[in-house]
C-alpha cells in the first residue's frame, strides 16, 4: 500500500494505492485524542488505519454479499423458533459437554446447564471457557439431560457461532448415550 497526501488541501486526506492503482482514500480527524480513520464513499470509521484499508479491498461483490446476509439475517430473526446455542467442551477435538445453553431470540435464557462429560477436562479448554472438574462434579450426565433437551430443540431453528463444532459435540453426546443404551440392553 502507498499513501499519496494531495497538496491542495488542508484536509488530512490520503489516497490509497495498491500496485499503482488508486483503491480509494480515507481522512483522519481527532476522536478523544487518537485517530479516527474514515473511509471516504462509504459510512465507515476504525480507529486502526490497518480496518480503515481493509474496506478498500473488498471485492465488487462484497455489498451485494452483504445484503445476501443481512437478509438471511432479518429471516432468520424474524423465525419465532430461533434458538442461539452455545456448547463448551472438555477439548478442542473431538470434544464433550461441559455446558450447554440456549437463548430465544429476544434473549431469554431457556435452558443454560452444566454437564458432567464422563471424560477429562483439557487446560486448553479451561483456558477458553474457565469451567473446572470441581464445578461439573455434582452436574447431570448429558443422558440425564436428554429429555429436557430433546423438549427445548424440538421444532426449533439453532445457530451457533462454530455450528459445525457445537454440532458435532452433540452427535458424538448422542452416539455415546445410545451405544451406552445398547450396551446395557445386550448384559
Amino acid at each position: 500500500m502507498q499513501f499519496v497526501r494531495p497538496v491542495d488541501t488542508d484536509r488530512l486526506v490520503w489516497a490509497v494505492y495498491e500496485a499503482a492503482v488508486c483503491v480509494g482514500s480515507v481522512t483522519a480527524e481527532s476522536h478523544r485524542g487518537r485517530p479516527l480513520w474514515r473511509v471516504q464513499g462509504t459510512r465507515e470509521a476504525h480507529r486502526d488505519l490497518d480496518d480503515a484499508i481493509r474496506p478498500l479491498r473488498r471485492p465488487s461483490s462484497w455489498t451485494r454479499e452483504r445484503e445476501q446476509a443481512a437478509s438471511w439475517a432479518r429471516r432468520l430473526l424474524a423465525d419465532e423458533t430461533l434458538l442461539a446455542v452455545n456448547v463448551e467442551t472438555t477439548g478442542l477435538e473431538n470434544a464433550y459437554t461441559v455446558q450447554i445453553s440456549a437463548v430465544d431470540r429476544a434473549g431469554t435464557m431457556i435452558i443454560n446447564e452444566y454437564v458432567h462429560p464422563d471424560a477429562p477436562l483439557e487446560s486448553a479448554a479451561v483456558a477458553v471457557h474457565g469451567i473446572t472438574p470441581d464445578r461439573l462434579a455434582q452436574a447431570p450426565a448429558f443422558a440425564e439431560l436428554l429429555p429436557a433437551l430433546t423438549d427445548v430443540f424440538h421444532g426449533r431453528i439453532a445457530v451457533a457461532y462454530k455450528m459445525d463444532f457445537d454440532r458435532g459435540v452433540i452427535e458424538r453426546e448422542l452416539r455415546r448415550h445410545h451405544r451406552g443404551d445398547a450396551v446395557a440392553a445386550d448384559a
